[in-house]
């Protein structure tokens, strides 16, 4: 059958605010997420045959089914109910870093699941298709839009915003992994004593920025910082290395630069290479080119 292969971006979060507990022991989020031209690439076929075979090429990423890309395909032939008459093989080329906090997985997921949709001839409702996603994961359904994204509740309720201004960034990540799980539990929200009225109001204030990126940051970096000095060292190289502003991205390890233009980001990724930090120059992706690149 045909073989379909398709960019998976990964993203970026401008902001991460954390409200407090929620009864059913998550965490309330507000987030801001940009899709980025950072990307693995997924290619798939659908098979005449049951049963799902997914194929990695990134070091420590399992093929099987623990892989979010495989759990995708699975839940889109049960909910399509083509689980006992098909199945797909599945390739990803790694380049995003897993566990980073670019969403890597989810985006895998994300793009399993539109690229399953195009190659059985279905158009799922937009409900069926944020419910698959968000049993994936918080971080999956953003993937279904691009762009510049709004996350609430636990990230997974996401709605497309007016995009951000185009923006010239680095990521770069220390190398170490930090378990999203054991960041929550460590965060501590009288840190920071969210007043949720008060950081909705700043949250749109956020929304509106078109000359220049402000209102940045991301309330876990502290605690992860805290526990893993290597994101602050690596923040830090980024100032050092021309950034205007430097945060941490998701529960960590990766943080993000804005540079002044693409010359200056791949210059600072370059240097940053050089002396032992894996680092990235890349653009930011509007919801146009997104859908554009995966053939919406």
């Amino acid at each position: 059958m045909a073989l379909l292969t398709l960019p998976s971006f990964a993203k970026i979060n401008w902001t991460l605010d954390v409200l407090g507990k929620r009864p059913d022991g998550y965490h309330e989020l507000r987030t801001i997420c940009q899709t980025v031209g950072l990307a693995d690439y997924v290619a798939i076929e659908l098979t005449s045959s049951p049963g799902i075979e997914v194929v990695c090429d990134g070091a420590g990423v399992a093929g099987g089914p623990t892989n979010l890309a495989h759990r995708a395909a699975a839940a889109f032939f049960e909910a399509t109910g083509l689980a006992g008459t098909t199945g797909a093989n599945i390739w990803i080329r790694k380049e995003v870093p897993a566990g980073a906090g670019l969403g890597g997985g989810s985006s895998n997921a994300a793009t399993t699941l539109l690229g399953l949709e195009r190659l059985a001839g279905l158009s799922l409702p937009g409900a069926m298709r944020f419910a698959l996603a968000r049993s994936l994961g918080a971080d999956v359904p953003l993937f279904l839009i691009g762009g510049t994204v709004l996350g609430v509740g636990r990230g997974d309720e996401v709605y497309g915003l007016v995009d951000a201004p185009p923006a010239s960034l680095v990521i770069a990540n220390p190398g170490v992994h930090v378990p999203t799980a054991d960041v929550f539990r460590r965060f501590r929200c009288e840190l920071t004593a969210p007043d949720p009225v008060a950081r909705l109001q700043s949250f749109v204030s956020a929304l509106r920025f078109r000359d220049s990126l402000v209102s940045v940051g991301n309330d876990l970096e502290e605690a992860v910082v805290r526990d893993y000095p290597e994101v602050g060292d690596a923040r830090a190289a980024l100032l050092g290395a021309g950034a205007v502003q430097a945060w941490m991205t998701g529960s960590g390890a990766s943080v993000v630069g804005i540079f002044e233009g693409a010359g200056s980001a791949v210059s600072a990724a370059e240097h940053l290479a050089e002396h032992g930090l894996w680092a990235r120059a890349v653009e930011t992706i509007d919801r146009i080119g997104y859908e554009t690149a995966l053939g919406f």
